[in-house]
This record gives C-alpha cells, sequence and structure tokens, in this order.
C-alpha cells in the first residue's frame, strides 16, 4: 500500500471514529429511524438552509485560493453547473424541499441573514481552512466531501419513506447522493497532492477533525431547537 493510501485509509478511520462520524449526532439518527415527529421538517429545513443558501454554499470553494490550477479549474466546474442549471442548483433545490416541508421564502430568507451561530460556524470553519492552507483544505475537503453526500443521501431516503415528502422535495438529496462518488475521487487527488509529508498529514487530520466537530455542534444545537419547540 502506497503512503497516500494509507494516510487515506487512516482518514477514513478518523471520519468513522464516532466523534467525527457525520450520522453520529442524535439528530440524524432520529431523522434516519423515523423517530423525529414530521413538524421537526419545516424548521429543520430553515435552519439549515445557510448550509446550502446564500454564501454558505460557496464556503467550501474557498479552497481554490491555494490549489494548482488544475484541481481549482474542476471546483469552478461544479460551481458553474450549479449556477447554470437550476435543477442542479443546491440552492434552488434545497429550497423547493423546504417548500415542500411547509416552509416559507420568508422564513428561508430570514434564516439566511441571521443563521444559528453554529451553523455559520461549521460554514466559517470550512472557509477559514480553505484559505489558510493547501493541505488543510484536502483535509476538510476529505470530510465534508465525502461524508456529507452520504448524509443527505440517508436523509433523502428516511424522508421518502418516514415522512412521505414527494419525489419533487428531494432533488437536492438525490444530487448529493449522485455526486458523491466523483465528489470523493477528486478529495483522493487533493489529498496525494497535498498531503505529501508527516507535517502536512498532522495539520490536515487536525483541520478535518475540527470541522467535524463543529458538524457536531451544529447537529446538537438544532437537534436542542427542535426539542424546545415541542416544549
Amino acid at each position: 500500500m502506497s503512503s497516500g493510501q494509507e494516510f487515506l485509509s487512516l482518514l477514513e478511520q478518523d471520519a468513522a471514529h464516532p466523534g467525527n462520524n457525520f450520522l453520529e449526532p442524535a439528530l440524524w439518527k432520529s431523522l434516519l429511524t423515523g423517530g423525529a415527529p414530521a413538524g421537526w421538517l419545516r424548521p429543520l429545513a430553515a435552519m439549515l438552509f445557510p448550509l446550502v443558501g446564500g454564501t454558505g454554499r460557496n464556503a467550501l470553494f474557498s479552497k481554490v485560493s491555494n490549489l494548482e490550477m488544475e484541481h481549482a479549474r474542476t471546483i469552478f466546474q461544479q460551481l458553474y453547473e450549479g449556477l447554470s442549471d437550476p435543477a442542479r442548483d443546491p440552492e434552488k433545490q434545497w429550497r423547493r424541499f423546504a417548500i415542500v416541508a411547509g416552509s416559507t421564502d420568508e422564513e428561508l430568507d430570514q434564516a439566511l441573514d441571521d443563521p444559528l451561530l453554529e451553523v455559520a460556524g461549521f460554514v466559517n470553519q470550512a472557509r477559514w481552512f480553505g484559505h489558510r492552507s493547501a493541505h488543510e483544505a484536502a483535509g476538510v475537503a476529505y470530510v465534508v466531501d465525502t461524508r456529507l453526500p452520504l448524509v443527505w443521501g440517508a436523509v433523502g431516503d428516511a424522508l421518502r419513506k418516514h415522512y412521505g415528502v414527494p419525489e419533487e422535495g428531494l432533488g437536492f438529496f438525490r444530487l448529493e447522493r449522485e455526486h458523491g462518488p466523483a465528489r470523493t475521487q477528486f478529495v483522493h487527488r487533493l489529498i496525494r497532492a497535498y498531503c505529501a509529508d508527516g507535517t502536512k498529514r498532522y495539520e490536515a487530520r487536525r483541520a478535518a477533525r475540527e470541522v467535524a466537530w463543529c458538524w457536531h455542534a451544529l447537529s446538537e444545537q438544532v437537534h436542542a431547537r427542535l426539542l424546545g419547540l415541542e416544549n
């Protein structure tokens, strides 16, 4: 096994650890098993909208500032494809899901203007590492671009199975699952290109863990808010 492949295996082990696993928080377990009340979908859709809408949708593209041209070109192509085709635009597709779940455009716009601290923190932490160095950007891309498609794909299935959300509201989740394999391949290229020595690998792993921690904090806060709505 090459050293690059060994490091990818190490990142996979890190991502699977309960403290880093994006599906570990109680919010996602509840949704995936159908244990969450259907009434949660409307506020959930609004609270999470800043992850894919407004400036948040571009946060994970911040890594282009430190990447070589061939890799930056791939990222810009991904961004262009999303912006030029409404059917493949994450923001528009999430907004459609939110409307189907009962949200209004006004609620979604308000969520963009005043996001939860933890939601903004996740976006800003990913952006910060993207601007700081190529190897840390690659580490963050590993957990975000390989784990989030798994989360959203599973959530889409649960929304259909347990909550009866029609396919017209599931475009975002289906696209995320569709894009997952290509994103994973691209992230592996980034890891091999920019995480070539021990120090960079240590810092890449640290960046990945910090962003995973932000995801857990986000998930716990959203879950707490939803539980609070029941009281």
